[in-house]
């Protein structure tokens, strides 16, 4: 099971995940103008392109247009390498991507925080090297137990939910510093290392689904979204202190959170961020 020292780790190699992502600073440049144009010969970037696209569910977020371009890159390389072993890769990341976007909810995100955890210990279908794959996913905590991950956007995404509950209850927008933000991380960090699978999968379980609830509750009535509020475990309205509201928020039952979540909308789906599969 991670411990302070898995968070040591992933220190260690940020300055390089930075040189290499940082602003798309010496991207090469990205050949894949339109889908049906070729990245290697017998090999179409559409075909690739399956592969970023998995990519992008397991991060639970978009990879831009620079860091896309070194990921294709990278498969171009593989592929020239190796055809047959880099096509069954890309076909088998097809396969997993289906397979995650056809679950619902908290099914769907075990699925992905699995297959992400395999992603960046070099397992799994992605035909990408290791560091292409585990900048983007960005791995803060990890469970070898389990076989589950904690990502950055995982942990954003349970910001955001914090930040909507206290303004369905009566308050602003949270407003979090940098420093704020630290001791967060670190709270959900040490939960999660500490936590049972239930747990953990409650934890990974906001990100993937965060645009498709963002899409149903601004088109949900009223009354829709009350029902939501009064079912869910919220901490009392607080409007004094952000960082105190999603503190209290992160130390409550998440899977109960995930639980109500989850049953109160219909059900939502792991949305293909960026390219289609």
């Amino acid at each position: 099971m991670t411990t302070s020292g898995g968070r040591a780790r992933r220190a260690a190699w940020i300055g390089v995940v930075v040189a290499l992502w940082g602003g798309g600073c010496g991207s090469p440049a990205d050949v894949c103008v339109d889908a049906s144009a070729a990245l290697a010969p017998d090999l179409t970037c559409a075909e690739a392109d399956v592969a970023l696209s998995l990519l992008e569910v397991l991060a639970a977020r978009p990879v831009d247009a620079g860091h896309r371009a070194s990921l294709r890159e990278a498969l171009r390389d593989a592929f020239l390498a190796d055809p047959a072993s880099t096509r069954a890769s890309l076909e088998a990341s097809g396969a997993l991507l289906r397979r995650v976007v056809a679950l619902d909810g908290i099914e769907a995100a075990e699925v992905r925080s699995q297959s992400a955890y395999q992603a960046v210990n070099g397992q799994g279908p992605l035909a990408i090297p290791g560091l292409l794959v585990a900048a983007p996913i960005a791995v803060w905590a990890h469970d070898d137990r389990t076989g589950l991950v904690l990502t950055e956007s995982d942990i954003e995404a349970w910001i955001r939910y914090a930040s909507l509950c206290r303004e369905v209850q009566g308050g602003g927008p949270l407003v979090l510093s940098v420093s704020d933000r630290r001791p967060l991380y670190e709270m959900l960090v040490d939960r999660f290392v500490a936590a049972d699978r239930p747990t953990q999968v409650a934890m990974a379980g906001v990100a993937p689904f965060w645009d498709a609830f963002r899409e149903q509750w601004k088109a949900a009535p009223a009354e829709q979204q009350q029902a939501w509020v009064r079912a869910a475990p919220l901490p009392p309205p607080m409007t004094a202190s952000s960082l105190a509201y999603v503190e209290a928020v992160l130390q409550s039952d998440l899977s109960a959170h995930l639980a109500v979540w989850h049953a109160s909308w219909a059900p939502m789906r792991v949305k293909v961020q960026g390219v289609a599969p």
